[in-house]
């Protein structure tokens, strides 16, 4: 897929020092909460084996497995994906918030 973001650079008066500041954020959010889901997915992992008596943990253990692939999935799809590319709208949504000038 193109990158919108790369059209829409010259139009949104941003200095390039800027740019790689919103990536950055952008880029420690999304690091941030990749993260903390794959620590709860491993701790719910070991609450799960320390019961390992019972029928239902195979079935909870499969559910776990489908739901960290599934975030996979979804990390590359953020990747790859132009919905997560900054448009021009974005960017002023974005100053606005933070009453950048």
């Amino acid at each position: 897929m193109a990158n919108k973001s790369n059209g829409l650079s010259p139009s949104t008066k941003l200095t390039p020092i800027d740019k790689e500041y919103i990536k950055a954020l952008i880029d420690e959010a999304m690091e941030k909460l990749t993260q903390d889901v794959k620590n709860d997915l491993d701790s719910t992992k070991v609450e799960l084996n320390t019961n390992k008596g019972s029928s239902d943990n195979s079935k909870l253990d499969k559910k776990v497995d489908d739901i960290q692939s599934e975030l996979d999935k979804l990390k590359i799809r953020y990747e790859k994906d132009d919905k997560y590319t900054m448009t021009k709208a974005r960017i002023i949504d974005f100053i606005e918030r933070n009453r950048i000038e």
